[in-house]
Formats: structure tokens, sequence, C-alpha cells
């Protein structure tokens, strides 16, 4: 997937890998690339905050995921 937002491009991948026979692994990228001028100047100051953000909400959206895969299953 990718979208673009206030000057910046952001892509998502998704890899759904057969990890055994009732198991699939999900491995997910994330990448960005700022804008220039002020404004990617401005994310590159400030880019440790976002990636922890970005990581967390991730992190969240996989758990999400899971559960809701886990659950259909049981």
């Amino acid at each position: 997937m990718e979208a673009d937002s206030q000057g910046a491009h952001y892509v998502s991948e998704f890899a759904l890998v057969t990890a055994g026979p009732e198991a699939t692994t999900v491995r997910m990228t994330f990448s960005a690339v700022p804008p220039g001028g002020f404004m990617g100047l401005l994310a590159k100051l400030l880019g440790g905050l976002g990636v922890k953000a970005v990581s967390r909400a991730i992190a969240k959206d996989l758990d999400d995921v899971a559960a809701a895969v886990e659950s259909r299953s049981s």
C-alpha cells in the first residue's frame, strides 16, 4: 500500500509466509520518504518521535489482526 501525506510518501508491504500446516507468519515492512524543504528538515529533527509512534501503531495493528484471525479459527 502506498500513501502520500503532507509531502511525505509512505509504503507498507505485507508478506504472508506459511509457517506450518495451520500457521502463517505475517511480515510487514514500512518506509517513509520525508518531504523536502523546511518540512523535511523538521521531519528529520523529530524523526525519532515519529518512529516510536509508528512502531507502536504498527505493533497494535498486527496484534489486532492476529486476535481477529485467531478468534475465527477457534
